[in-house]
């Protein structure tokens, strides 16, 4: 049933006029929206923002990262992560 509305929001997206998505921009996002966006990048924001809050956001470590990136830092390494080193045979099975 969430998944159908979802659809239909996006599918509802796919069709909207600049100024629908304005409208949807500064529900969605509260506040205006960036004044010479293109209506392909209103359209793209908002479905993200759709689907963002129907199925959930990124993880808070994933976020961490993206901050980091953005800063100019080097991420730390997510605990789990699988190195490879130099020179490692890779055998499929």
């Amino acid at each position: 049933m969430a998944e159908d509305r979802l659809q239909r929001e996006l599918a509802e997206l796919a069709g909207a006029s600049r100024d629908l998505l304005i409208k949807r921009w500064r529900r969605l996002m509260k506040c205006e929206p960036p004044r010479y966006a293109s209506i392909e990048f209103l359209r793209r924001a908002a479905a993200y923002a759709v689907q963002e809050r129907a199925l959930g956001g990124l993880s808070s470590s994933a976020k961490r990262q993206l901050t980091a990136i953005a800063r100019g830092e080097k991420p730390t390494r997510a605990t789990g992560q699988i190195r490879i080193k130099p020179g490692a045979r890779l055998l499929r099975e």
